[in-house]
């Protein structure tokens, strides 16, 4: 057994635990002095200058409002349509001996062109026949007026054949009544009075009936008379011309082909002009006289039967132009269609185009021929004294907040000032105001304003974002002026429309959708 004072204590580490301690220290110490530097560097930092906040403007298009006339119109889409057409029908029978070459489909005839000859010989012989019988009976009138001159001369013997027998009688009685005559002879004497009475009798009853036996003549003269005019136009049906200038569009007969009455022959189309049917819109319908028909008023259709004149005059207030190549046609509004289309709620409108084939120019303005389809703008009542603006150009919002109430509004360019640079003109530091605007008339790519914006106001082009915020509290107003614009200006061509007459005219002032595609 051992002794435990013989065993020495364990060593003791003390150097360690002091080199820990002295780092930690140390650690504590390097904290403290940065501390220390940091908020001297903080206390002793310079601050900064205060600047106003700028905010960098906005660039927008605008283009100047201009007040002026302008012609309303609407845009719709027809077919075109022969306005006449003729079906070549033979009203007389036999062979074709002569059919005109280029009586073929497609092919343009003049008016006259004599396109099938039907043989018109037995015709011709039953003319002869009849021309025959006239000549008869006109010789039997003659026969007639020679017999009764004849029966007149013999009359008037026979009267006084018949005075001469009468008074013969008379003195025969007288003598029979002295005796000095003897009834035999007074017999004789009443016989041979009532033999020259009854031959007088005989011819008066025979020129009696001269005027009936006349008027049978005239009346078989007569007709024949009618059956030789009626072959003379049998043989004018053997020849088939055309009534106008038209255009071949069927044939159904050949050379040498035996034709029937009755047969149809081929189909023309007049080149004189054509027919559009246009079916337009109800609501575009209305926006061509949004301020009604000059002259016209209510009207009741079925009272003015008699006199639709107020109709014709307010079809003649408008105009219309086909576009169908370029430069686009003319049209005149004839008359509008009865009924209308309940699919696609709109209603017809036939308008007549002159001279369909008239200045032709290949690749860019085709002939107008049936069964084209083209667009039509319709031309109505002109407004004096409106701003025409961009479609895109018209906003809705509330007109409150928290309305449900969205009226139409622009965004215009206040204030500002003018300056140019080089072939630019812009409008520096202006301000954006949100302004209610009344709309007259909608069309298809710019809008007619009636109120709301004067002459010379910078209207904003465009969609342009407004944020809520600079809406206003109640209602439109100048926007904030947190909201510096700058603009730039536009000069687009005229959107005001004047009607085909000005276009046509000097082609100065080009349809308002490409003036309105232009400032886009």
């Amino acid at each position: 057994m051992s002794d435990p004072a013989s065993h020495p204590d364990p060593p003791v580490h003390r150097p360690r635990h002091r080199a820990w301690l002295l780092q930690l220290v140390s650690a504590a110490v390097i904290v403290a002095v940065g501390a220390g530097i940091a908020q001297f560097l903080i206390v002793t930092r310079p601050k900064p200058e205060d600047s106003p906040i700028t905010v960098k403007p906005r660039t927008v298009r605008v283009m100047e409002a201009t007040r002026a006339p302008h012609r309303c119109s609407a845009s719709a889409f027809g077919t075109a349509s022969a306005s006449q057409e003729w079906i070549a029908i033979a009203q007389t029978d036999g062979d074709a001996t002569f059919m005109e070459p280029k009586f073929e489909p497609g092919e343009i005839l003049s008016q006259g062109t004599l396109l099938v000859q039907i043989d018109p010989e037995d015709y011709r012989l039953a003319q002869r026949r009849y021309e025959s019988e006239a000549r008869a009976r006109d010789a039997q009138l003659n026969e007639l007026q020679a017999t009764e001159k004849n029966l007149l001369e013999i009359r008037q013997l026979q009267e006084q054949q018949l005075d001469l027998a009468q008074k013969d009688l008379a003195r025969i009685q007288g003598l029979l009544a002295d005796g000095a005559m003897t009834e035999a002879s007074a017999d004789a004497a009443r016989t041979l009075h009532l033999t020259r009475l009854l031959a007088f009798q005989e011819t008066s009853n025979s020129l009696s009936l001269i005027p009936v036996l006349r008027a049978r003549a005239e009346a078989e003269r007569d007709a024949a008379t009618v059956q030789v005019e009626q072959a003379k136009r049998e043989i004018e049906k053997c020849a088939i011309r055309l009534p106008f200038d038209g255009r071949c569009v069927t044939k159904s007969i050949e050379p040498d082909q035996y034709v029937n009455v009755g047969q149809r022959l081929g189909m023309f189309l007049s080149l004189d002009s054509v027919e559009v049917v246009a079916m337009v819109d109800a609501g575009k319908g209305g926006a061509l006289f949004p301020r009604g028909i000059p002259g016209l008023g209510s009207l009741n259709l079925r009272e003015s039967l008699a006199n639709l004149e107020p109709v014709r005059k307010a079809l003649g207030l408008l105009d219309a132009e086909i576009h169908w190549g370029t430069p686009p046609r003319r049209g005149k509004v004839t008359r509008i269609g009865s009924t209308a289309d309940a699919a696609t709620r709109t209603f017809p409108v036939i308008v007549e185009v002159a001279d369909p084939y008239k200045d032709v120019t290949p690749g860019t303005r085709p002939p107008l021929v049936p069964d084209v389809f083209c667009e039509v703008t319709l031309y109505g009542a002109t407004v004096d004294d409106v701003v025409v603006i961009p479609r895109d150009c018209i906003h809705e919002m509330p007109r409150q907040n928290l309305s449900n109430e969205f009226v139409p509004v622009v965004y215009l360019l206040r204030g500002g000032s003018r300056r140019e640079q080089g072939e630019e003109i812009c409008f520096e530091n202006g301000q954006l105001e949100i302004r209610e605007v009344k709309i007259l008339v909608e069309e298809d790519d710019v809008v007619v304003l009636d109120s709301g914006i004067e002459q010379g106001e910078l209207v904003v082009l465009g969609d342009f974002y407004v944020p809520r915020e600079h809406w206003g509290t109640k209602e439109f107003g100048p926007a904030s002026q947190a909201m510096p614009l700058r603009g730039v200006l536009q000069t687009p061509p005229s959107l005001h429309r004047q009607g085909p007459a000005w276009l046509l005219s000097d082609g100065t002032s080009p349809p308002a959708h490409d003036a309105a595609e232009a400032v886009r």
